[in-house]
């Protein structure tokens, strides 16, 4: 069983990792990446994700996840961009943290620390949408970054199969990590008004935002969400024009190299709004 406080060896591992980040070269999104990489890996996570959250409602619903880092599949990130922009079934975990994000402090939780676990579980998102993309008991770390509108917020999750709740040992180590280390959540963040522009969009186009700045083509787009390619196209036309870009790759290095342009690398400079 995970201890409930950090014990000598989690501080080594830490400063381990910490130190291992810091002489490496590379982007900072390398960076960050092998952060998440290594907590992970310190407390047992079977899957990570850092992103910028905006919650365009101004209220505890469908918040928009931009600019990610993260291990999952196409499949997961495609069924999370919609599971997050249904009004029906919305995550019950919701209405908790939007309460934290709008004190505007950093604070870390476990599922259990939000909402009894089977009442999470029982619930028809998790039923819907968790358990079909293998994603159950979870620890998200949330800091505002904008009033309370804007937040930088990692998430650690476990298989559903796995009946073992993160710990207040595991808890305590993300949150360290997520507080000491500034520059994983200011350094290169989108270099737009993430909440003014996100406001104004239809849950629809809020998940086909969040896949294009993941890197996701218009094929893949559209098999993930059910739409035809058409469909797709005009989608990404109209964010397009609503960002006043001209290709894919403008629309990602808006959005993912926030001051430091300099640091993108598209893995693929190519168009795909109109193939």
């Amino acid at each position: 069983m995970r201890e409930k406080y950090l014990s000598e060896g989690d501080v080594r591992a830490v400063v381990r990792l910490l130190s291992e980040v810091a002489e490496r070269g590379g982007s900072i999104h390398s960076k960050r990446r092998r952060i998440m990489e290594g907590v992970a890996d310190l407390i047992g996570a079977d899957y990570f994700i850092w992103t910028i959250t905006a919650n365009a409602d101004g209220e505890c619903g469908q918040p928009t996840n931009l600019a990610a880092i993260h291990n999952w599949s196409e499949r997961q990130l495609a069924w999370a961009h919609q599971a997050s922009q249904d009004p029906e079934f919305p995550p019950p975990e919701y209405e908790k943290i939007y309460p934290i994000q709008k004190a505007g402090v950093h604070e870390t939780r476990t599922l259990q620390q939000l909402i009894p676990p089977d009442e999470w579980f029982a619930s028809e998102h998790a039923k819907r949408y968790r358990k079909p993309l293998d994603m159950g008991y979870f620890v998200y770390s949330l800091l505002p970054i904008q009033a309370h509108r804007v937040s930088s917020a990692i998430g650690m999750h476990r298989r559903w199969s796995r009946d073992e709740p993160f710990t207040e040992r595991d808890r305590r180590l993300l949150h360290i990590v997520a507080s000491e280390v500034k520059w994983l959540h200011y350094a290169a963040i989108p270099g737009v008004d993430v909440e003014k522009e996100v406001e104004t969009l239809s849950p629809r186009l809020r998940s086909v935002l969040g896949l294009l700045v993941d890197g996701m083509r218009k094929d893949s787009i559209a098999q993930h969400l059910g739409l035809s390619e058409h469909t797709v196209a005009d989608y990404i036309k109209v964010l397009y024009k609503h960002y006043g870009v001209q290709s894919h790759v403008e629309l990602m290095r808006r959005f993912m190299a926030g001051t430091l342009g300099n640091e993108f690398e598209s893995p693929d400079a190519e168009d795909h709004s109109s193939e």
